[in-house]
């Protein structure tokens, strides 16, 4: 019997494979429950990952872009089915912080037309 096979190797296989992903759920937990984590993983999400259009940058940047969408379609998935509550959180609190940078951005806008008036 080879020790790749062996009951005793198989057993100290799957040890280390349940402890890496119980490791993974508490990282990620971590992540998840700190809106600094929350916005850092929007990013990679969907800024930096499933939000970008492959095809409209050069053929040899298509197949780099698409390997970065897919490692970001599965980090949602597993945020999505690990943490869903903390997966709306995020959502949610991007959705206000969108609000919010509009109403500034609309304010911006509307004090350089006043101060263009004021001219």
């Amino acid at each position: 019997m080879s020790v790749e096979t062996s009951p005793a190797a198989q057993k100290k296989l799957k040890s280390f494979e349940k402890r890496k992903a119980a490791e993974r759920r508490e990282d990620l937990r971590h992540i998840m429950s700190d809106p600094r984590g929350r916005r850092f993983m929007y990013r990679q999400i969907f800024i930096d990952g499933c939000l970008q259009d492959v095809y409209l940058t050069a053929d040899s940047g298509i197949y780099r872009h698409e390997g970065k969408r897919e490692q970001a379609a599965k980090l949602m998935d597993e945020v999505q089915r690990t943490f869903p509550d903390e997966y709306v959180l995020m959502i949610t609190e991007r959705l206000r912080d969108q609000g919010t940078e509009q109403v500034a951005q609309a304010e911006a806008k509307d004090t350089a037309a006043d101060d263009e008036d004021a001219r």
